[in-house]
């Protein structure tokens, strides 16, 4: 990944590039998001990871605002920023275990034994999921019914939690200093490494999950495009399925509805809404562990086989190749085609990886895998307690009312453009780096590339709002638009 990143002029990275490849570290590795990395900041002009300001503000001063802030940052640097991160969400892990222990008037200083580890455990758990909100925590905790209902999946999470005990309890038999194969008795160390075990893995556990989520979701995505009538979303909630509850206020807040057509009335995007905060089972202050970004293996192979960027029929060659089923189908590219050209056009005959536009192609290549990648700043990744209990969940009123809306007959389309499968296409580019030197055909070398780009700009702009004042402003899809618009952001 790093080798194919953009890069400035000193072969390294600028510091929007660099929050963009810890964050895709962390989700690749372990199903972490870190809050101020999220992929919807990496364009935007946010503040600094919160974890960092919080608990590391001299590391931010030095590194991340010191010389690299101006020269670019090296891979040496990326790696020292991962081991950073990891070790405070490892430390603040253990706070929550400590926390877990004097629930229990446990003492971390005398061991335990096995039935009141996995007491500790559980509080722990019950901990990580509900932060801080300890008035629930303590009613969960006395009564085991509500404790179930509230978790639909939680005597299974306690399954995982008794057999990653387990594994690592086994890995230590070939350790010579944890040489005791049969041990009846835990430190609050010994914890510790079961916890950071967790916080680990946890990430690849809950995947299951989201698969299931994901299942339900391509059985009411009868037109394989990736979007599920939010009529249909709604009935499938009023039938039992309690999932599927979010208000549509809140599904558009997170970026997770299609309003973009009248035809087909409002839908949902089921990628976005997979990794959509209101999925991911932790949402720590610091960090939370959320449904995997399934695009990330479409777009690794583009790298590790073309860089960061390539020529249309490279791309094209590439991607026949790939598939999201178990079928091995490809992906029928004819009506795509014309808009990989499009972005090629915009940028001197290559298509760049790391831009929205391209972003929003591998969407409608794989909507059901790749998110549809909105214009930075208009939506806003809130969990359901940040956005409001009661506002994040549709009433029962509401979604009645949604279910009964779509039942009706739809009327025929004014014209074949109303039913485009694409009408959410959105022809505005946004590049994740600010130092690009595509290369126009007339150039020579590339001596004063940032200068030559920004000037391109400039006179694109000028050409573009010449034109736009001759017509009329019109809606409609990309298939008839003119040439994107690019930001840089």
């Amino acid at each position: 990944m790093w080798n194919s990143l953009p890069k400035i002029e000193t072969d390294r990275v600028d510091h929007r590039m660099l929050r963009y490849a810890v964050n895709r570290h962390f989700m690749s590795t372990y199903g972490v998001s870190i809050v101020g990395l999220e992929p919807i900041h990496g364009n935007g002009s946010h503040s600094e990871v919160k974890l960092l300001n919080e608990l590391a503000s001299s590391y931010v001063k030095v590194v991340l605002e010191g010389k690299g802030a101006r020269d670019g940052f090296s891979v040496e640097d990326a790696v020292g920023l991962i081991a950073t991160l990891e070790r405070l969400i490892l430390d603040s892990g253990s706070e929550v275990l400590e926390a877990a222990y004097a629930a229990l008037a446990k003492s971390s200083s005398r061991e335990v034994n096995r039935q009141e580890l996995l007491q500790i455990f559980e509080n722990y758990l019950l901990r990580w999921l509900l932060g801080d909100d300890e008035a629930s925590i303590e009613v969960l905790q006395k009564n085991r019914t509500l404790l179930r209902k509230s978790f639909e999946k939680w005597d299974e999470m306690l399954g995982y939690l008794d057999g990653h005990i387990k594994s690592q309890e086994y890995s230590w038999q070939f350790q010579p200093r944890r040489s005791q194969v049969f041990r009846q008795k835990f430190s609050f160390e010994d914890a510790e490494v079961f916890a950071n075990g967790v916080t680990r893995s946890f990430g690849r556990y809950w995947e299951t999950e989201c698969a299931n989520i994901k299942q339900s979701l391509q059985i009411m995505d009868k037109d394989h495009t990736g979007r599920v009538r939010l009529a249909d979303f709604y009935t499938a909630s009023l039938g039992g399925e309690w999932r599927f509850s979010e208000s549509k206020d809140y599904l558009r807040e997170l970026g997770a509805l299609d309003e973009s057509s009248q035809w087909h009335g409002p839908r949902v995007i089921i990628p976005n809404y997979l990794q959509g905060s209101n999925n991911c089972i932790i949402s720590s202050p610091h960090y939370r562990v959320c449904c995997a970004n399934e695009c990330e293996d479409f777009l690794a192979e583009l790298e590790l086989v073309l860089g960061s960027s390539a020529t249309p029929d490279a791309v094209l060659l590439l991607v026949r190749n790939m598939s999201a089923t178990l079928d091995d189908k490809s992906p029928d590219l004819t009506a795509l085609e014309p808009q990989l050209r499009q972005i090629a056009k915009m940028h001197n005959g290559r298509v760049p990886f790391h831009g929205r536009l391209f972003a929003q192609w591998l969407h409608y290549v794989f909507p059901r895998e790749c998110q549809f990648p909105h214009k930075g700043g208009s939506i806003i990744q809130l969990t359901p307690g940040e956005f409001g209990l009661d506002n994040s969940l549709a009433t029962a009123k509401d979604m009645e009312w949604h279910a009964e809306d779509g039942d009706k007959p739809q009327p025929e389309p004014l014209d074949e453009a109303e039913k485009e499968w694409m009408s959410q296409w959105s022809d505005e580019e946004e590049l994740l780096y600010e130092n690009v030197s595509f290369q126009a055909p007339w150039e020579g070398k590339r001596a004063g590339g940032a200068f030559l780009f920004v000037l391109g700009l400039g006179i694109f702009a000028a050409i573009w709002n010449r034109s736009q004042s001759d017509k009329s402003a019109q809606a409609g899809s990309c298939l008839g638009s003119s040439d994107p618009k690019i930001h840089l952001i």
